[in-house]
């Protein structure tokens, strides 16, 4: 059988990630090609699959495919092989969580026991540019936050550089540099919206070639968690990007809630930035809230003493 070339999309924590994802199976889908798609989550639900309605996700929930779900991995990977038989697709895709080392993810799929069946494509790191000279800084961000970038962008074979609209013409320099000196040789690509040449990036027969990083420690999001909070009651929007806001320690927040006026609502915040987009169908309002790790409970109460949950609220803490 023909192997599947596989290609990693990788970056921090509200990069663009989910978003360059869709522009992806678009992309396969103009070109007629048929994608797998493996979709990693630190949460134990997915609230973001109103941006898929029509495509198969294998979903990884709960943890991190680099680290504490790496058998549920492999396994997702040999169901993808027994399928293939009968339905073949033509490309791979895995998105890793925000906090994985990519290159870890690599190995997985470069080992003796997948490479007869997947090959190699490319790893490729989306780069929040509101946020990346501010990650870089010892004052701005943990120590952790900054290895964990640092490992994503390293080990990347293109870096899209996503969100210059949001910046100006000299910070946008700066951090070109910063990435020429970091990343000598490295693609990088200026987007919007995650927005790419896909066509000149991606070429199924054609895959870049991997370069080869050998890393003696992996660094692993210890201090960083993700809390669900379930059954949530209609809400103001205003309001709990205000609430999100005021609370630093929140690196990311996603989920799918009723507004005031009973209409369906998927938000997303990150970097101090709030988006909102109506969907058809809800059936339990649900948040996601990810950061630092000891703060978690703490957030759990703060949102309940704000917002009004119903009595038997579920919270759920990875």
């Amino acid at each position: 059988m023909k192997r599947i070339p596989v290609l990693i999309v990788s970056g921090f924590l509200g990069s663009g990630k989910t978003t360059f994802l869709q522009h992806m199976i678009k992309h396969c889908q103009d070109k007629g090609w048929k994608p797998g798609i493996i979709l990693n989550e630190l949460g134990d639900e997915n609230v973001e699959q109103h941006l898929f309605p029509r495509q198969k996700l294998h979903e990884i929930l709960g943890g991190c495919v680099c680290c504490t779900l790496k058998d549920t991995l492999q396994d997702v990977l040999h169901d993808i092989i027994d399928q293939h038989k009968h339905h073949p697709i033509d490309l791979l895709i895995i998105e890793g969580t925000g906090v994985a080392n990519p290159l870890e993810l690599k190995e997985v799929v470069c080992t003796d026991e997948f490479t007869s069946y997947f090959t190699f494509h490319s790893i490729m790191t989306i780069v929040d540019a509101t946020e990346y000279l501010d990650y870089k800084s010892v004052i701005w961000s943990w120590k952790e936050e900054r290895t964990l970038m640092a490992q994503q962008v390293e080990n990347a074979d293109i870096v899209l550089l996503n969100k210059i609209d949001l910046i100006g013409s000299s910070k946008c320099k700066k951090i070109e540099d910063k990435l020429s000196e970091d990343i000598p040789g490295t693609k990088v690509v200026k987007t919007i919206l995650a927005r790419a040449p896909l066509g000149e990036l991606i070429s199924l027969s054609t895959p870049s070639k991997p370069k080869t990083i050998i890393k003696t420690k992996w660094t692993h999001h210890e201090n960083i968690g993700s809390i669900k909070i379930a059954a949530v009651s209609p809400l103001d929007f205003p309001s709990l990007k205000k609430w999100l806001t005021n609370h630093p320690s929140i690196i990311r927040a996603k989920g799918v809630l009723q507004s005031k006026s009973m209409v369906p609502i998927a938000f997303q915040y990150s970097s101090g930035q709030f988006s909102t987009e109506p969907v058809e169908n809800l059936e339990e309002g649900t948040i996601v809230l990810i950061g630092d790790k000891t703060m978690l409970f703490f957030l759990k109460e703060q949102f309940s003493q704000t917002f009004p949950v119903r009595k038997k609220a579920a919270f759920s803490r990875r």
